[in-house]
């Protein structure tokens, strides 16, 4: 696969990924649909999120008033199996093939960054 086979697939696979994740999540875009890092927000839970791809193929999910010092709550890429299909791979290395498997590793990573920010701000009070 040369390069420009590797993007086009890339960015097909990414452009899948916002798809099955806006029948779930109703995400809005918020930047240029020609243009890449494509930026979307979203509403889970009554709080706002932002979701970031990458033409590389990359996933961020943060907070939508997300600052600087804080990392992201989810992240994702496109990585090669052992069969040099592109998969999406969490940091440690856990393929995510399954839309299903993304929706429920998302709530529950959301529900963790939403727990953890409630217990600092009961503290800092």
């Amino acid at each position: 696969m040369n390069g420009l086979d590797s993007l086009e697939k890339r960015i097909e696979q990414t452009e899948t990924l916002i798809s099955i994740l806006s029948k779930e999540f109703f995400l809005k875009l918020k930047s240029d649909l020609e243009e890449w890092p494509r930026t979307y927000e979203f509403t889970y839970l009554e709080k706002n999120y932002k979701a970031m791809f990458s033409v590389f193929g990359s996933f961020t999910l943060s907070e939508l008033k997300q600052t600087v010092d804080f990392s992201p709550i989810y992240y994702l890429s496109l990585c090669n199996n052992v069969y040099q299909q592109l998969v999406w791979t969490k940091p440690d290395g856990e393929i995510m093939d399954d839309p299903k498997q993304i929706f429920d590793e998302l709530r529950k990573y959301i529900q963790i960054f939403e727990t953890s920010i409630s217990k600092i701000d009961s503290r800092e009070k």
